[in-house]
């Protein structure tokens, strides 16, 4: 593939076309490609979904549900690092938008560290929407904000660390941010409950 350098590489790096190439390694760092669509991010974040819904519908606790979600995000986080590194080299890219991977181990973490959480926070809310559903959606809306503001350290980790393991990295920091203000929004709805 050809080398990509110069002020335009540099500038926008993460958004220059290519023809992806089709191996094991770009199906998992783009997650089935999704990371061509528009807002790859969002879209790789959303899917996450039927693994979480898989999860919970297979599951007899959410004790048992947090187990399964760590299991997966932990062989997800292993298996996205080789692919990553083999895309990057491959492709001559670094944290390019077709890398979803990440957004994917991201969301699946903010769900398991504030599953109990999440579910809690659903009860309160009167919306015409299920549980399941409305869980995924609040860890969605908050994981995403983190992962697209990435303030802090986010930041500082998304710069410094040019690796797969960067790529990474820095949605698992977003995950933890995410799931710290789930917390803090969980401890407020108690006081008033």
């Amino acid at each position: 593939m050809k080398k990509r350098f110069g002020l335009n590489h540099l500038v926008n790096a993460n958004k220059i076309k290519f023809k992806v190439p089709f191996s094991w390694y770009s199906i998992i760092s783009t997650w089935f490609y999704i990371g061509k669509l528009p807002a790859p991010g969002t879209f790789g974040s959303i899917a996450a979904y039927p693994i979480f819904y898989y999860i919970l519908m297979n599951s007899y606790s959410l004790t048992n549900a947090k187990s399964k979600l760590l299991l997966t995000t932990l062989v997800l986080f292993i298996i996205g690092l080789i692919a990553v590194k083999k895309f990057q080299k491959t492709t001559n890219t670094y944290d390019h938008s077709y890398i979803v991977i990440d957004e994917v181990i991201g969301q699946l973490l903010t769900l398991y560290i504030s599953l109990d959480w999440l579910f809690h926070l659903s009860n309160l809310i009167p919306v015409n929407i299920s549980k399941n559903n409305l869980t995924f959606l609040i860890a969605l809306v908050t994981f995403r904000y983190f992962d697209i503001k990435k303030p802090l350290i986010i930041d500082y980790v998304n710069r410094k660390y040019k690796g797969a393991f960067g790529v990474i990295f820095d949605d698992i920091l977003a995950a933890i941010f995410a799931s710290i203000s789930i917390y803090v929004v969980y401890l407020i709805a108690n006081l008033f409950n």
